[in-house]
């Protein structure tokens, strides 16, 4: 029989090895973070006011001319330089016709689209400015909400 070190620990079936447990340590301690940054990011999702569109839209009432007065950066208005506007009119099938229209370097930039109204409100509208051949297309609409009036 061999003497055991004191100071050695002892292994018992189905636990690992204290060298096991340092490897496992660093593996557990980082899904550790992961489950509280997770738990972090829906709070703050969850904590965020949902945008809401407003209850209704007269489309009536709505076309006409809209002028710009502020934006958001966006990939589609890159060349706008200015006098941006937007005419929407409504047709007789429920869709509302809409010509986009901005000042650039080049002279005026003009694009043709169709918006959809998603639910009776007409607050909630799919619009695409495909070709008016290809505006069947799903992936090519955006989502435009009426936020306020």
């Amino acid at each position: 029989m061999h003497a055991r070190d004191p100071h050695e620990p002892v292994a018992s079936r189905g636990a690992p090895a204290p060298a096991d447990r340092r490897r496992a340590f660093p593996a557990a301690a980082a899904a550790r973070a992961l489950l509280v940054a997770a738990a972090c990011v829906a709070s703050l999702a969850l904590a965020q006011p949902r945008l809401l569109s407003v209850p209704a839209v007269d489309t009536q009432r709505y076309a006409g001319t809209w002028y710009e007065v502020a934006r958001l950066p966006n990939r589609f208005q890159e060349p706008c330089l200015g006098d941006v506007s937007a005419l929407y009119s409504p047709r007789p099938d429920g869709t509302i016709a809409v010509v986009n229209r901005c000042r650039t370097d080049a002279g005026w930039d003009v694009v043709d689209g169709l918006a959809r109204p998603t639910d009776p409100s007409n607050a909630k509208l799919r619009v695409s400015f495909l070709p008016a051949g290809l505006r069947w297309l799903p992936f090519a609409r955006g989502d435009y909400w009426v936020l306020e009036l």
